[in-house]
């Protein structure tokens, strides 16, 4: 299978299989760093999918309340704003997804990485002091965003992916993006772009995520791709154990060595936090 393949698979498959039509006011709304939580709660109300599967997490195990969670506005309580944005914007972009046509696809592990790569993310724009095209809650929203592809791969060609994944499952293992590039001609970062294109979401999530790998190519919008894929690596080496990866594509941001590993060092804190959400999340 060739790229122009998966492009056309894309293309035909959803017309492109549009989560919902409300999707960009969502994320417009969630992507505000001036919202309030009056305004947050009466926009979710729009979306009784998100409303449900966020009133769930939020009487899950992992949360424990002491009292049943019944309403949108104790739900927002409880999980916080900033999870509860996380949280809203990835079941929207999930949706039309039947992630359960590929056995091996690890759903606790998709959620963490991309609920780690969202938060390490936004972190990283802070340090960048207000420059010019890069906003924190967009970069967040890419964060989210940047594995979608992996969604669509895993409902539409599930071979592909299962054996990707069990290439990374091995002994001397291939990341599922190497495998994938090797069984497809494309990789995640690439559909996810795509994705994006074809749901005519904002260019800016499209470009940030499909160039995050390569964020010296050029693109414009290259500043938050380099942020998302710092992160993103920086997610590979908690996950692995590791300490904080070399990122010269930082430098070009004027990111510091002591900002960089102050961000892995927070991320690893909440790591714990957010692996327990994503395996909630899993569970729905």
């Amino acid at each position: 299978m060739t790229k122009e393949s998966i492009e056309n698979l894309i293309a035909a498959d959803m017309q492109v299989r549009t989560p919902f039509s409300g999707l960009p006011l969502l994320l417009q709304k969630l992507s505000d760093d001036e919202i309030g939580f009056d305004d947050l709660v009466e926009t979710l109300q729009r979306f009784p999918s998100v409303t449900a599967r966020l009133l769930a997490v939020a009487n899950s195990a992992w949360c424990a309340p002491r009292v049943p969670v019944t309403s949108l506005q104790s739900t927002c309580t409880q999980l916080g704003l900033a999870l509860v944005r996380s949280i809203s914007i990835s079941v929207a972009v999930s949706a039309p997804f039947d992630t359960t046509r590929c056995p091996r696809f690890d759903t606790a592990r998709f959620w963490y990485s991309a609920l780690l790569a969202a938060d390490g993310a936004e972190r990283l724009a802070a340090q960048c002091n207000g420059m010019a095209g890069i906003e924190p809650k967009a970069v967040h929203t890419a964060g989210l965003l940047h594995n979608i592809g992996l969604l669509w791969l895993a409902d539409k060609l599930p071979a592909p992916v299962a054996r990707a994944c069990e290439m990374a499952d091995r002994p001397a293992p291939t990341s599922v993006n190497e495998a994938l590039r090797r069984e497809l001609g494309t990789d995640i970062a690439e559909v996810s772009g795509l994705l994006l294109e074809a749901w005519r979401l904002p260019a800016m999530l499209a470009t940030t995520i499909r160039y995050h790998r390569d964020s010296d190519c050029g693109q414009e919008g290259w500043q938050s791709a380099a942020l998302l894929g710092g992160a993103a690596r920086m997610v590979g080496a908690l996950r692995r154990d590791q300490d904080c990866p070399a990122l010269p594509s930082l430098d070009r941001l004027g990111i510091s060595l002591q900002a960089r590993q102050k961000t892995f060092a927070k991320m690893r804190q909440k790591s714990g936090q957010i692996r327990a959400a994503a395996d909630a999340l899993a569970r729905l």
